[in-house]
């Protein structure tokens, strides 16, 4: 029984030799993912034609909102039976205004969705493409890196490729 524990024990520690020699041959870096996002020219891009789109219905809803209350303003010198119709003119402008504005929101939300999952897809394969090419065996993200040598960031290469393809493609 002492035997085979013995050679357990053994067994154990030429795998942990053998794991921590494979792990000195190993290429490994990391990315600063958050500093690629917020300098890639596509990122700042597309927040300047979400902030546009933003501007514009802003602006369109705050109009909806001045004829709104406008109506309100109003209200006193119309006659008792005009009053009613033009209440009831304001509540279903008002409820429609409360609508756009949720589905403004909405769409806004959703269109950011989906183009930061475009910029995480790019990134993602600008980093598989870099690691094939130069030999990496591992890139990790820098949030989860504890202490590495600045040697290891390769932040500027990832950027410098991604913002590359992006002014060689056709802009979206």
């Amino acid at each position: 029984m002492r035997k085979v524990f013995y050679v357990f024990v053994a067994l154990g520690f030429a795998c942990a030799l053998s794991l921590t020699s494979f792990a000195k041959d190993m290429k490994v870096a990391y990315v600063d993912v958050f500093k690629v996002f917020q300098d890639y020219k596509k990122t700042q891009d597309y927040e300047k034609d979400l902030d546009g789109k933003k501007n514009r219905e802003e602006a369109r809803l705050k109009d909806k909102e001045a004829s709104i209350k406008k109506m309100q303003e109003g209200l006193d010198l119309l006659k008792d039976d005009q009053k009613e119709k033009t209440r009831d003119t304001i509540n279903k402008e008002a409820l429609e205004l409360d609508k756009d504005l949720r589905q403004v929101s909405s769409d806004l939300q959703k269109e950011r969705a989906t183009r930061m999952q475009e910029l995480v897809t790019d990134v993602d394969k600008i980093v598989a493409e870099y690691a094939k090419k130069n030999g990496f065996d591992l890139i990790m993200n820098k949030t989860a890196v504890l202490f590495g040598d600045q040697t290891m960031d390769i932040t500027a290469d990832i950027l410098s490729i991604a913002n590359q393809r992006y002014s060689g493609s056709s802009r979206k």
